[in-house]
């Protein structure tokens, strides 16, 4: 698997987390959404833009929330 489907793995768990559970683990998968977002943004040259701003802008508002 790439670096693209663990992103999208990540961001379904995170909304997850986010609509049915109401715990505070989100610290946790934000995190790992973040260094995933990471990955896709040094990878961005040879992968698609459109995998890498969703997550990482995701991953901003997450940070900044």
């Amino acid at each position: 698997l790439s670096a693209v489907y663990f992103a999208w793995i990540g961001l379904f768990l995170m909304i997850y987390e986010f609509v049915f559970k109401r715990r505070r683990k989100e610290f946790l998968l934000v995190s790992v959404l973040f260094i995933l977002s990471l990955i896709l943004a040094m990878g961005a040259v040879r992968l698609n833009f459109l995998f890498a701003f969703p997550v990482a802008l995701m991953a901003g508002y997450c940070l900044i929330r």
